[in-house]
């Protein structure tokens, strides 16, 4: 059977108790979902002369544009590789714009077709039963780090080719190399967990979950060999938010993370099934919103060699 409880907290919404938190915990480490603190419109008109610039940058470099006599010291590689970064943002900009008024157009639509039902407009729900999301965060690191690579070339040719060789770009080349090996270890963890484990689905007892009411989660699409250890569940919902930080020139617009709710459970070896009852007047699902406000569950196990892990995205409205 599962454990009665361990600790849940809402906010400032519920009663306090010896294991509440009420105040907004700031997830640190934390990829938001809304990454981009720009949105449609604007997003397109930010990206779009960083993308030319480096459109730019890499004809250059590659000799189909022409500099004017002017002389250029840098490698055409390491430009080239200024320019694709240039580019690669840009283009990024961009793309999260125009999916940002697509978006708003597809939610405007089903908001019409489907009133009352927040559910149909908000994300496409599997109600069969919803993936780990986990396994999207290797992709993401490694993404990441081919990224970093590719911007520090030039710092490399300063640092380790050119005929200065300066200590500090040494040294900041290689506290970034750092970051990259990290970077593409943490995604090797991830690959590892899931050729152990494969790949880990949630269910849902009854669609949506509700407010006020108990929600059962389905553990039938997790690994046997997770569930054959004690297992800690936590259901948390997120809210995401733009906050502007720093001061001076090294202000900047980020998109933060808060847990506004969190409740745990350990759900004994062998258990296929974990309830959590959900306080009547939480906050409900918004994922169309942005910044967005989801709930989420999860898993953890503590095993031989590779620890399980999975997180998964829950229908809370």
């Amino acid at each position: 059977m599962t454990a009665p409880t361990s600790n849940s907290s809402f906010s400032s919404y519920a009663a306090p108790t010896p294991t509440s938190t009420p105040a907004r915990v700031e997830l640190r480490g934390r990829t938001a979902r809304a990454v981009n603190t720009v949105q449609g419109w604007a997003a397109v008109l930010v990206g779009l002369p960083f993308a030319t610039a480096g459109g730019v940058m890499v004809a250059v470099a590659t000799g189909r544009l022409g500099t004017g006599g002017a002389a250029v010291r840098v490698p055409p590689f390491a430009v080239a590789a200024i320019g694709a970064c240039f580019a690669i943002v840009g283009l990024s900009f961009v793309g999260y714009g125009v999916a940002g008024l697509v978006r708003r157009a597809r939610v405007a639509a089903l908001h019409a077709r489907y009133p009352g039902q927040p559910w149909m407009v908000d994300y496409a729900w599997d109600r069969n039963g919803g993936r780990d999301e986990t396994p999207a965060e290797a992709g993401r690191a490694l993404r990441m780090a081919a990224f970093l690579a590719l911007f520090l070339t030039p710092f490399h040719w300063v640092a380790f080719f050119s005929e200065r060789r300066p200590f500090l770009f040494q040294l900041v080349t290689l506290v970034f190399d750092a970051v990259i090996v990290g970077l593409v270890g943490r995604a090797g963890y991830l690959v590892a967990r899931r050729l152990r484990y494969g790949e880990s689905r949630l269910a849902v007892a009854r669609f949506p979950l509700r407010t006020g009411a108990t929600a059962e989660l389905l553990l039938d699409g997790i690994s046997p060999r997770a569930r054959a250890v004690p297992m800690r569940a936590t259901l948390r919902c997120v809210e995401e938010r733009f906050e502007t930080r720093g001061s001076g020139r090294d202000r900047s617009r980020e998109s933060v993370c808060y847990e506004v709710y969190r409740d745990e459970r350990v759900v004994s070896p062998g258990e296929r099934r974990v309830a959590f009852e959900i306080p009547e007047g939480a906050p409900t699902t918004a994922l169309a919103a942005r910044p967005p406000r989801y709930w989420e569950l999860e898993l953890h196990a503590e095993t031989p060699g590779v620890d399980f892990g999975a997180r998964f995205l829950v229908p809370v409205y």
